[in-house]
C-alpha cells in the first residue's frame, strides 16, 4: 500500500510543478523571404534581399552589405499582434560573415517607433542557427515591422530564417 501512496505523491508534485511551467505560444510566424519593399512588393523579386538555401532545406534571407544606411524591408503579419508584452523571436543562421548594425522598427500610432536592435550573441556557434529573443511592449496592437540598417557599413544583416511573435 505504501508504494501506491508514494506514486500518488510523486504524481501530485509533478502535476503542480508542470502547472507552473509556461509554454510559449507562437502567435504568428513569417519566413525571412516574406520581406517586402516599402511599396509592398516582394523584396526577393525586387532584389532588395539576398537568399540562400541550406542543404537541410532551410531558406535564409538577408539585406546585402550594399544596402544604404536607413535602407529597410518590411515584414507584415496577417494577424494583428496583441497589445502588451510579447517576444519577437528571430531564428538566424550564423556563418563566418561579419554583420552590420540592424534593428527592427515597429510603428506606434502616435510618436516615435519602437526600435529594437538585432544582436547576435558573441558566443553563437558558427554555421548553425541561433534564436534571438527580443522583448516588445506595445500599448496598441501592431501588425508589421521594418528591418533597417542603422549604421553606415558595407556589412550585410544576419541571415534570417524566421521571425515569430510569441505570446
Amino acid at each position: 500500500m505504501k508504494p501506491i501512496r508514494t506514486l500518488i505523491a510523486i504524481a501530485a508534485i509533478g502535476a503542480l510543478t508542470l502547472g507552473n511551467v509556461r509554454a510559449d505560444t507562437v502567435h504568428q510566424s513569417l519566413g525571412g523571404e516574406a520581406a517586402r519593399t516599402s511599396g509592398g512588393q516582394d523584396a526577393v523579386a525586387a532584389k532588395l534581399v539576398e537568399t540562400k538555401d541550406l542543404p537541410s532545406g532551410e531558406k535564409l534571407t538577408r539585406l546585402p552589405g550594399s544596402t544604404q544606411q536607413w535602407g529597410y524591408v518590411n515584414y507584415w503579419f496577417g494577424l494583428p499582434s496583441p497589445a502588451g508584452a510579447v517576444t519577437l523571436r528571430v531564428k538566424v543562421y550564423v556563418d563566418d560573415t561579419a554583420t552590420g548594425s540592424y534593428a527592427f522598427y515597429i510603428k506606434r500610432p502616435a510618436g516615435d517607433p519602437l526600435v529594437k536592435k538585432l544582436e547576435i550573441p558573441a558566443d553563437a556557434p558558427k554555421n548553425d542557427f541561433v534564436t534571438v529573443d527580443i522583448p516588445v511592449e506595445m500599448t496598441d496592437e501592431w501588425n508589421g515591422l521594418a528591418l533597417k540598417k542603422i549604421a553606415a557599413s558595407d556589412k550585410p544583416s544576419p541571415w534570417i530564417n524566421t521571425i515569430s511573435v510569441i505570446k
